[in-house]
């Protein structure tokens, strides 16, 4: 015969119930119904002080499609810091970088990175080692990008390594957006 449970003592077949929530294969709380998701106060969200959350990740307030945030800074495919816009972009300070990645007003056309700043999967300057990143200054690059002493025609590197050929180096995912941008770009290599 069915299993009663004790408290609300409601009958349950090959199911648990607590405070009236059903639960087959599914978790619930505060009533909210679960097929495969975890829910609580909203279907199929998780939230934090009142941010929404669909598959996204939230605090504060800031909305998350696919997109990470901070203080309100709305992210598509972006990362933003301090309220900078960043569509397929990196910025810190209010740098406005539309295929350029620099820190403080520095424009880089297919350059990555300045001083020593970390920046995540970050771009680098003088000397700082990146594993699939971008250097300068006599930093030794497979997929990566070098300037001062390197030359860099169509060429990564001192290879003629084409945006193609990148593409097919180790971790190249990293890279597909920013080749994509540098390939239309009027310094773009093979333009």
């Amino acid at each position: 015969m069915p299993v009663k449970w004790p408290g609300n003592r409601r009958e349950t077949g090959g199911k648990r119930e607590g405070n009236g929530n059903e639960m087959g294969t599914k978790w619930e709380r505060n009533g909210n119904e679960m097929g495969t998701k975890w829910e609580r106060k909203w279907e199929r969200e998780w939230e934090r002080d009142g941010d929404e959350m669909g598959t996204r990740w939230g605090r504060d307030g800031n909305e998350m499609g696919t997109r990470w945030g901070r203080d309100g800074n709305e992210m598509g495919t972006r990362w933003e810091r301090d309220g900078d816009e960043m569509g397929t972009r990196w910025g810190r300070d209010g740098d406005e970088m539309g295929t350029r990645w620099g820190r403080d007003g520095n424009e880089m056309g297919t350059r990555w990175g300045r001083d020593g700043n970390e920046m995540g999967t970050r771009w680098e300057r003088d000397g700082n080692e990146m594993g699939t990143r971008w250097e300068r200054d006599g930093n030794e690059m497979g997929t990566r990008w070098e300037r001062d002493g390197n030359e860099m025609g169509g060429r990564w590197g001192g290879e003629d390594l084409r945006p193609a050929d990148v593409l097919s180096q180790p971790n190249a995912g990293l890279w597909e957006e920013p080749i994509a941008l540098i390939n239309n770009m009027d310094t773009a290599p093979g333009t």
